[in-house]
C-alpha cells in the first residue's frame, strides 16, 4: 500500500488537468487584476480538484498519516488574470 501510494503521489507531477476558477471581486485590485497572492490559493484549487480526480480525497491522505505541504513555489507569469 505505502509504495502504490508513494508511486502515485510521484506520478503527480506528470498529470494534467484544468479545473474552472472565477474569481471574486475581492481577489482583484481596482483594475480587476488578480493579486499575486491568490494564485497560490488558486493552485491549492487545483491540487484538491486533481486529487478528487484520481479518487483521492485530502482527507483519506491524511487518515493515512500523510501530508502535502509545500516546500517551495515559483510562478512565471504569461498574462495576468482578470475579473470579469
Amino acid at each position: 500500500m505505502l509504495y502504490a501510494l508513494s508511486s502515485m503521489l510521484l506520478a503527480f507531477h506528470r498529470l494534467k488537468m484544468t479545473t474552472n476558477i472565477r474569481t471574486r471581486y475581492a481577489e482583484t485590485d481596482q483594475m480587476k487584476v488578480v493579486y499575486y497572492a491568490n494564485y497560490f490559493v488558486y493552485f491549492e484549487q487545483g491540487r484538491t480538484e486533481l486529487l478528487r480526480t484520481i479518487g483521492l480525497a485530502y482527507t483519506e491522505l491524511e487518515k493515512m498519516g500523510y501530508i502535502l505541504p509545500v516546500d517551495r513555489n515559483g510562478i512565471y507569469y504569461l498574462q495576468f488574470c482578470k475579473r470579469e
